[in-house]
């Protein structure tokens, strides 16, 4: 039984080890999982808990799906909009009220009490002043009797008729026939008695006394305002379960957009309440059929990425950046979803990857988005087309005009299929909102902003755009001057390799510039000891000195050399890449084939058959140490460097020599198994071959032999 316990317990033990290693092995796979596990969390996080009805409608807009009926019973209520117009049209001919103010007059009787005295200094007979005082006094009772009031007090909402209340009882008057201070002073004016043609004193003196004696009533007008709006009817009938609503294709009438309205509202109501939890379970699986579908197209279109977490973070970094902006710019009421630059995501993924993953990744996730918005079919056919317009003129990406063209064409886009979407549903201009075209604007210019955006990402997580590959293939980057100057045919043979390399590349599909940077960069190694590679010998061979054993050392050892130089100078592992595969695992075979001629001759010399080689020359001290080319555009420079150094030692070049020799290269390296773990096919091959005869004849063609 113990040794039954301890055998399970190794087993056990060998088991954690072999998980714990298949982990290791396979890291970059399982964070690529966890960060799309950590989307989809964060995007139903960002998701509004809300039941989106099924239908989008517009009023006077055709209804594009089958015969509506009504699901329930439902109080059709009336619109808003027609509730507040109705409401200011109550308001106007609500009456407003204003009340008397018993002391505006005190100021106008001590100003009066001054004007006897006064008239009776200037020799006025007593008579004459009462007489005079009794019309002074009649004017200012009948312009007090009218009423003084700032009309300015009075809100424009109300009507022009007002109610006058004083001493329990109400008067309506029109607003315009009451004074204000102007006109009271002016009637005041006009019957101040008169000595000749002058005014008697003390006219200043009462007309600047003179104040409103009538003061707006806010409460007691809001009152009356507020049982008006309560008595205004806010039911606009009642629709009974399974009565039809709406026929396809039917232009909806405001009854009809009325009807559907409560019927939305009825049903998103409900949804507050009792479906919060199903909302949650269907944005759950919406979101993660979304993210399963991002994965597949990554899996059809690029594979690799799948297991390259760094690329995988751009991607669902903007999925979630984009809908958290999206849910803020929703939340802020003023402003326009159309502001939300969704065209940032293919503009980035398109510096990292190809056009056509870009588009579906775009495409996939605006239908995701559309969920969050209004309108959604409207949303989603203006994002989808514009993205697919963008990506058909952004070929690099490469230069930062081609992200002013791009801004262009996201606004022509948005522009034309929002215009033609306004004639389909408003039937006519009336319904344009110019401020749309507006939002366009600004979101073609914050779709600008992809330029740094790839820039950061490109120095924080170390990923390869094309345009850091054009800085890279610059033949005035310090490197290749360094191996321009100190090996300088090396140099002319990788500028000519990288030619070769880069159309036989464009010619299946590949990454061009990818290929021209490797091909550039993968000799540099021979700049540590030049003078052991033919190509910069000037008459004399160091190799003619020493073992063939030695010589395969110094060979093979630019390939380490070239990338512990490739390193030194920060160049991207995927250029690196180049250098560690170029030669595979490929047979040094002139070395090998001299060291078993020498072999032979001592094993001659020594008694030994000739032709039996010796024990110690094996062929695995003559090849390279790999790894083998894993991509097309690795396998292609693998090619592309055999032939372009064969073809300069051909002793006559003619057209058929040259087919003859990248026929017989490419299959050797085809049957030493040098491509077998390169994802390209036979056809790419003999593609690749055609390719190579055709450049190389063009560069060994015969020239014209001048006479001296």
């Amino acid at each position: 039984m113990l040794m039954r316990f301890f055998s399970k317990a190794t087993f056990s033990r060998a088991s954690i080890a072999e998980w714990m290693n298949s982990v290791r092995d396979r890291h970059d796979e399982i964070l690529s999982v966890a960060l799309f596990v950590l989307c989809w969390v964060g995007l139903v996080m960002v998701y509004p808990r809300e039941v989106r009805f099924s239908y989008e409608f517009e009023n006077g807009a055709p209804w594009r799906y089958e015969d509506y009926y009504a699901p329930f019973d439902v109080d059709v209520m009336f619109l808003e909009e027609e509730l507040a117009e109705r409401k200011v049209e109550a308001l106007s001919d609500v009456q407003p009220m204003l009340r008397r103010e018993a002391g505006a007059r005190e100021a106008v009787e001590r100003a009066l009490e001054l004007l006897p005295e006064t008239w009776a200094d200037r020799g006025m007979l007593a008579e004459k002043v009462r007489s005079r005082m009794e019309a002074v006094r009649g004017e200012v009772d009948r312009i007090f009797d009218l009423g003084v009031v700032d009309r300015s007090t009075v809100p424009d909402h109300f009507g022009r008729e007002v109610l006058v209340m004083g001493d329990g009882l109400a008067r309506e008057v029109s607003l315009n026939a009451l004074h204000d201070l102007e006109s009271a002073r002016a009637a005041l004016y006009a019957g101040w008695p008169r000595l000749g043609d002058m005014a008697m004193p003390g006219l200043g003196l009462v007309s600047d006394a003179l104040k409103e004696n009538l003061r707006y009533d806010p409460d007691g007008s809001d009152r009356l305002a507020a049982d008006v709006v309560a008595a205004l009817e806010v039911y606009a009938g009642k629709l009974p379960q399974g009565a039809r609503v709406v026929q396809r294709g039917e232009r909806l009438s405001l009854d009809t957009y009325r009807e559907l309205h409560a019927i939305r509202t009825a049903t998103l109501g409900g949804a507050a309440e009792s479906a919060a939890r199903a909302v949650l379970w269907g944005q759950l699986l919406l979101v993660l059929i979304g993210l399963i579908a991002t994965a597949i197209a990554l899996h059809i279109f690029s594979p690799e990425t799948l297991s390259d977490p760094r690329r995988v973070a751009v991607i669902l970094a903007l999925y979630f950046a984009l809908a958290l902006l999206t849910k803020v710019v929703l939340s802020a009421g003023n402003l326009a979803v159309h502001l939300v630059p969704m065209c940032i995501l293919p503009l980035v993924i398109r510096s990292y990857l190809d056009r056509k993953l870009a588009m579906v990744l775009h495409v996939i996730f605006v239908l995701m988005v559309s969920f969050m918005v209004p309108s959604a079919y409207e949303f989603a056919f203006l994002q989808a087309f514009a993205g697919i317009l963008l990506l058909y003129f952004l070929h690099s990406a490469t230069r930062r005009s081609e992200y002013f063209n791009a801004a262009i064409a996201i606004f022509a886009s948005y522009s034309m299929t929002h215009f033609g979407l306004s004639l389909v549903q408003q039937g006519g201009f009336e319904g344009m909102e110019g401020l749309d075209y507006a939002w366009f604007g600004g979101n073609a210019l914050l779709c600008m902003l992809a330029f740094p955006l790839v820039y950061f990402f490109e120095r924080s997580l170390g990923l390869l755009t094309d345009i850091r590959l054009l800085e890279i293939s610059d033949t005035n980057n310090p490197l290749l001057r360094e191996l321009a100057e100190n090996a300088p045919g090396t140099f002319q043979h990788s500028v000519q390799v990288a030619n070769l390399a880069e159309d036989a590349t464009r010619a299946i599909g590949g990454n061009a510039l990818l290929v021209r940077a490797g091909a550039l960069y993968h000799d540099i190694g021979k700049m540590q000891h030049p003078h052991f590679f033919i190509e910069n010998q000037q008459g004399f061979n160091p190799h003619d000195e020493i073992d063939p054993e030695e010589s395969t050392l110094h060979i093979i050892g630019h390939v380490s050399q070239g990338i512990e130089r490739a390193k030194n100078a920060g160049l991207p592992d995927e250029v690196i890449d180049f250098i560690r595969t170029h030669h595979g695992t490929s047979l040094v075979r002139y070395f090998y084939q001299k060291a078993l001629s020498k072999a032979a001759e001592l094993a001659a010399a020594g008694g030994t058959p000739a032709g039996e080689p010796s024990p110690q020359i094996s062929p695995s001290n003559f090849r390279y140490p790999g790894p083998l080319p894993y991509s097309k555009e690795t396998a292609v420079l693998m090619m592309a460097d055999s032939v372009e150094a064969a073809a300069r030692a051909l002793p006559q070049v003619t057209d058929e020599r040259i087919g003859e020799l990248v026929d017989r290269l490419l299959k050797a390296q085809l049957d030493d198994g040098q491509f077998a773990s390169a994802d390209i096919t036979f056809r790419e091959i003999q593609a690749v071959a055609r390719v190579l005869k055709r450049r190389l004849r063009s560069i060994h063609h015969q020239r014209i032999a001048y006479q001296k």
